[in-house]
């Protein structure tokens, strides 16, 4: 196969790959940029996308940032970004 004929396009009103029509279905994964840290889970990472992928999830959306001081509700931990400017290297690894 091509390169070209392995990406989607667009016909119309539908996504195509190798004109067959092509569904995208998505789900939210928030969670892996912290899981994904050294000390984090690396390992559950890979199992969630596996599961994911067996079950049809084609697209998923991961939150590559976070903001706010630790201790704050309704935030991860830890976060990206404790305060403006200060950043958490260990997030970024």
């Amino acid at each position: 196969m091509e390169l070209a004929e392995s990406f989607i396009k667009v016909d119309g009103t539908r996504f195509t790959l190798n004109s067959k029509s092509y569904y995208v279905i998505g789900a939210n994964y928030w969670q892996a940029m912290n899981l994904g840290m050294e000390k984090g889970n690396r390992s559950r990472v890979l199992k969630d996308l596996e599961t994911l992928k067996e079950n049809g999830i084609n697209c998923i959306r991961i939150m590559a940032a976070s903001e706010g001081p630790p201790g704050e509700p309704y935030r991860m931990y830890p976060a990206l970004m404790n305060a403006p400017g200060e950043y958490d290297e260990s997030v970024f690894q």
